[in-house]
């Protein structure tokens, strides 16, 4: 008999990442992770920054190094098993 109450079944157990703002600039992503711009303008194509705080993990993903200003999406990531 299959066990459909385990950990791997339940989605209420697995990371969600929540979308903050999207398309933001990189002064804009800064303030909300609450750290300086040198970190994200530092991000690579293809790479994101993590922060993580004590509720889960800020993330900042470049959308592309080709606008002026640079744009950035930024998610909180909360995990229920890291509580």
């Amino acid at each position: 008999m299959t066990n459909y109450n385990s950990e791997e079944f339940n989605l209420f157990n697995q990371p969600i990442a929540v979308p903050v703002e999207m398309g933001c600039t990189v002064e804009r992503a800064a303030k909300l992770v609450d750290r300086s711009t040198r970190p994200i303008y530092q991000i690579q194509n293809g790479k994101s920054y993590f922060r993580k705080v004590p509720t889960g993990t800020w993330q900042v993903h470049l959308t592309g190094k080709n606008d002026r200003p640079i744009r950035v999406d930024v998610y909180f990531i909360y995990d229920p098993k890291k509580r």
